[in-house]
């Protein structure tokens, strides 16, 4: 899930990216971090790959967030994600 800019969207509770962040915070690192993650709502039953592209969570989804995230951060604006 996206930590910032995301507009309500797509927000995991728990799990791994929850840990990092904790242990980022309690040792003072403060920097932009994209998490993505499955939604905390029913999801419907189907083929993997389908059930991933649906939620933005496949190759191309995720290279879409990433983009968009590092676009969102002034310091990382450099041509390759322009």
């Amino acid at each position: 899930m996206r930590a910032r800019g995301d507009g309500g969207r797509r927000r995991a509770m728990g799990g791994f990216g929850s840990g990092v962040l904790e242990m980022l915070q309690d040792h003072g690192c403060h920097v932009p971090v994209l998490r993505l993650g499955i939604p905390d709502r029913f999801i419907e039953h189907g083929k993997r790959e389908k059930l991933l592209e649906l939620l933005g969570l496949d190759g191309p989804g995720i290279a879409r967030s990433v983009r968009e995230f590092v676009r969102g951060i002034p310091e990382l604006r450099v041509g390759f994600w322009t």
